[in-house]
């Protein structure tokens, strides 16, 4: 028996290293070889109002892109006001007449094609199952789904032109189920599945598909969780709370919420991430954000998934 399980060990540690240090050689050469600088390249990055998507349009800018900053809101419009560089629309993917009339404007403004487009926006609502109504199912997939898709379809003439980029956030939830999140797991299993099926796609048009999949990041949505599970919980039937636990179940809730908020790391590594996505000459498929990331992602292609969903509620 001794030696089955020291077989399972040096297996586990030889496929340890080999998954490390493939993807150390591959980081390094997508950070190593970079496109020169054109300032005449065009990103186009959605959900601009606040988080990766506000601090990537600006980052873009001090590189000298062209940005097309896409706000939902109005608010979200009046923080690029005086960026150089920056072209801000306002747009809700969820509506095509919206994505419609905005593309309308950036090929006005852009005739020579855009470089990149960033699917970036997002939402993280819905809690246990029981607790998520269909409504939130099919709001979720319509912002982390349909809508970009959407985007896709309108900015693609534009893409052809540059033989450029789609760069889509998806998520570590998309490949490691995230307990208690499943509208939000949903979603980006759903987004790395189409981003693969689109890699095929595009390929003979010389487009590249890549997806960022970070760990959980401190970001707006984050602090929006709590407030969406707030709801959700207060809104349940009172049979249906108690079923669950009652009072000790909406306090051991409130602990986990702290706990998320104290693993999540810093958002400057999914900006650095779309940086590198659209600036390298040979950027990766996907890009595993998260100094844990790499340790959840090795485990859950290691151990059972149940294991690997109880590691997961330990962190």
């Amino acid at each position: 028996m001794m030696w089955v399980v020291w077989m399972l060990v040096k297996c586990l540690v030889f496929y340890g290293v080999v998954f490390v240090l493939f993807n150390l050689g591959r980081s390094l050469l997508a950070t190593l070889y970079t496109l020169p600088p054109d300032t005449s390249k065009v990103v186009v990055i959605t959900g601009c109002d606040s988080g990766f998507g506000h601090d990537t349009a600006l980052k873009m800018s001090g590189l000298g892109f062209q940005v097309v900053a896409c706000c939902l809101t109005k608010e979200g419009l009046k923080l690029f006001s005086h960026i150089p560089n920056v072209y801000a629309i306002q747009m809700d993917i969820t509506k095509e007449k919206s994505v419609e009339n905005a593309f309308t404007m950036i090929q006005q403004k852009y005739p020579q094609g855009i470089w990149a487009l960033i699917n970036n926006a997002g939402i993280c609502d819905g809690y246990y199952f029981e607790f998520t109504p269909m409504e939130t199912y099919r709001k979720v997939m319509e912002v982390n789904l349909f809508g970009h898709i959407l985007v896709t379809k309108l900015a693609l003439p534009m893409l052809k032109k540059t033989k450029g980029r789609v760069i889509n956030m998806a998520s570590l939830s998309g490949r490691i189920p995230t307990p208690e999140m499943s509208a939000y797991t949903t979603s980006k299993h759903a987004m790395i599945g189409w981003t693969t099926a689109l890699m095929e796609d595009l390929v003979k048009f010389g487009i590249q598909v890549i997806s960022i999949q970070p760990f959980y990041m401190a970001t707006p949505i984050i602090t929006k969780i709590s407030a969406e599970r707030e709801k959700l919980l207060l809104g349940a039937p009172l049979e249906l709370r108690e079923e669950y636990g009652g009072a000790p179940f909406v306090a051991t809730e409130n602990q986990a919420y702290r706990k998320i908020q104290q693993i999540s790391e810093s958002p400057a590594q999914v900006v650095e991430a779309y940086i590198n996505a659209t600036i390298s000459a040979y950027p990766k498929d996907f890009y595993i954000v998260g100094r844990k990331s790499y340790f959840l992602l090795l485990l859950a292609s290691v151990l059972p998934h149940k294991t690997a969903l109880e590691v997961l509620r330990r962190l």
